[in-house]
């Protein structure tokens, strides 16, 4: 029986307003608030889930060939 390497990548999502002069001083506060944890996602802001197949690995009798 081979195996596999599986990746699963989960999607948080989150919308919140910031007040900013502009998108790309509301992109800074937000990113400033986020690494100082006043915005945290979780469970409740799950979107999607997938499931990828990122590689085989060889069995024994494929390593032995």
């Amino acid at each position: 029986m081979r195996k596999y390497v599986v990746e699963i990548t989960e999607t948080l999502q989150k919308q919140i307003e910031i007040e900013a002069s502009s998108a790309a001083e509301a992109i800074i506060i937000a990113k400033q608030k986020y690494r100082e944890q006043q915005i945290v996602l979780d469970a409740d802001h799950h979107t999607t889930t997938e499931f990828e197949v990122q590689r085989k690995t060889k069995s024994k009798d494929e390593m032995e060939r």
